[in-house]
């Protein structure tokens, strides 16, 4: 399973975001479409380089974590808790996931917004270093 495949498993498992594509707060792999409103993304963002690891290499992928929310007065307020849920369960996202051990998650900076869309929908994101075994 790729990296989005496991990122998006879970946040779905973790509660933040669900698996569909019209329900609020659906999780979206490498792309954001026009509905539904509230929503989630994942993006890969490149990687660093593999960190040696007792003989072994681990991989060290980026990705970053989009939420869009309503057009409402409380769209951001609603943005905000959502991407810091999101932060919360990724950053203790440690285990087995997919045949993969991921020994950390860790965000690398505070959310950013991105301000607001062509309709008003509130953006945050937020990017991520991933620490995993290779397979």
């Amino acid at each position: 399973m790729a990296l989005l495949e496991e990122i998006a498993a879970r946040l779905i498992n973790q509660g933040v975001g669900v698996q569909g594509s019209s329900a609020s707060w659906s999780v979206f792999k490498g792309w954001e479409p026009e509905i539904p409103d509230q929503c989630i993304s994942i993006f890969e963002t490149g990687g660093l380089p593999n960190q040696p690891h007792e003989g072994d290499l681990l991989d060290r992928p980026t990705f970053q974590i989009r939420i869009r929310g309503a057009n409402t007065s409380t769209g951001y307020p609603t943005v905000r808790a959502k991407i810091a849920a999101a932060r919360t369960a990724l950053e203790a996202m440690t285990g087995n996931f997919s045949n993969r051990y991921y020994c950390q998650v860790v965000a690398q900076s505070e959310p950013l917004s991105l301000g607001h869309d062509a309709t008003h929908r509130p953006r945050l994101v937020i990017n991520f270093t991933a620490l995993r075994s290779r397979n």
